[in-house]
């Protein structure tokens, strides 16, 4: 990185110098990212999936709400009133 930047690494005395609460005066303020992923196509994986785990656990909330007696819901989640749904197995085991 410091060959990148054209830098050169600060060494012990430096470092030794340093408050240890030092705090940046223009720290980075951009978004944070809804999740780490390899690449963009798994993030937007993660995307999609966690939009059909919401719409699924919203659909199944509405039905429990209007008196349904086994909604089902989600993998993974916990439902209003019941206990956790647990993840399934999938073909790896």
């Amino acid at each position: 990185m410091h060959a990148l930047a054209g830098s050169v690494p600060l060494g012990v005395r430096e470092l030794k110098k340093l408050r240890p609460i030092h705090r940046t005066a223009n720290p980075d303020r951009s978004p944070k990212p809804l999740v780490h992923a390899a690449s963009r196509e798994k993030r937007r994986q993660f995307r999609e999936g966690w939009r059909r785990f919401v719409a699924s656990f919203l659909a199944a909330s509405k039905r429990l709400s209007a008196g349904a007696q086994d909604p089902k819901f989600p993998p993974g989640c916990f439902p209003p009133r019941q206990p956790f749904v647990p993840l399934t197995a999938g073909p790896s085991g």
